[in-house]
């Protein structure tokens, strides 16, 4: 079996729009790249192994969605 973890932009809107983009983030504000950066090093990791499902970074948006 091949599994794949990936990592992607998920914002890449215009600049008008990134305030109501943000206003429906529970956290109120878009990702540091550290902290984007942190989660690809675990993922990367022998401990996340048995991760096969997503792992989102967006700070609750994904939430808002369902």
């Amino acid at each position: 079996m091949v599994y794949r973890n990936a990592a992607h932009k998920w914002l890449i809107k215009p600049a008008r729009e990134i305030k109501k983009i943000i206003a429906r983030i529970p956290l109120r504000r878009i990702a540091k790249d550290h902290e984007v950066a942190a989660a690809v090093a675990f993922l990367a990791m022998d401990k996340a192994a048995y991760i096969t499902q997503n792992l989102s970074v967006d700070g609750g948006a994904t939430i808002n969605i369902l």
